[in-house]
């Protein structure tokens, strides 16, 4: 018997080969997409608990955090494929009024209905991408999750902070976006490199950082790129791009 495994060691598929003592071709196996294991659903609203139409759903898995994005009357289910049982901490995050819910801590397993979540604290928030020739707007605007990794190190006595993020298509799971912003603790600057893994370059220098407490978390935004473009792929690189704009915001 052949046995395909899901990633966390669940079989997902099966074929009975027959016992042959010579060289035996046997049929094509189409492999199924793998599924994940775990749902998160719910809504987001205002304070009022109209929903909020342009918000996000932030889940801190502590090594690993995600931002994707609500339908447009607020409500939200999105899988994730995780191999054991953890604790999460989420937030719902209004984009449109800048405002954010209070932490939800829970241990995630399967489905997990979070229901109508508030936002009714200042936040932080949205994040702006653009250069000549950029051609997944429309992912960025209706159809990416962005995830990253918070990181720490001590080079010399100094803590610096690494924020390692990715933007991803959801569907065909393509990286437009990834990159490292990295600073040192109390510093209003950081050095980057980014990746626009599907047009071929990127770029790499300093930006301003600006981190905010919010009591429920913090926010870190990177923002007013200078630095220098660098080619790694000519072959789908557009051309005529000599600086990108952008500013975005993580949480921790």
């Amino acid at each position: 018997t052949l046995e395909i495994q899901h990633e966390c060691l669940i079989i997902t598929q099966s074929e009975n080969i027959p016992a042959s003592e010579e060289s035996l071709t046997v049929a094509t196996l189409q492999l199924e997409s793998q599924t994940a294991n775990i749902l998160i659903e719910g809504s987001v609203t205002d304070c009022t608990y109209t929903p909020a139409t342009n918000s996000f759903i932030n889940v801190d898995f502590g090594d690993e955090k995600f931002l994707f994005q609500t339908e447009n009357d607020g409500s939200f289910s999105q899988s994730f494929s995780r191999c054991n049982d953890l604790d999460a901490q989420i937030f719902a995050i209004n984009e449109e009024d800048d405002q954010v819910s209070e932490a939800i801590e829970t241990i995630v397993r399967n489905e997990l209905d979070l229901g109508a979540i508030q936002t009714c604290h200042e936040i932080e928030a949205g994040y702006e991408i653009s250069y000549p020739s950029m051609n997944w707007v429309d992912d960025l605007n209706n159809n990416v999750s962005h995830q990253w990794t918070v990181s720490t190190v001590t080079d010399q006595e100094d803590l610096k902070f690494i924020i390692s993020p990715r933007i991803i298509n959801e569907d065909t799971e393509e990286v437009h976006f990834s990159g490292a912003f990295v600073f040192e603790q109390g510093s209003n600057i950081a050095e980057y490199q980014i990746r626009f893994n599907g047009q071929g370059f990127g770029s790499y220098g300093t930006c301003e950082v600006e981190i905010k407490n919010h009591n429920v978390l913090n926010s870190y935004r990177f923002k007013n790129l200078e630095g220098n473009i660098e080619i790694f792929d000519q072959s789908i690189y557009p051309g005529n791009i000599n600086q990108v704009e952008l500013n975005v915001v993580y949480y921790d």
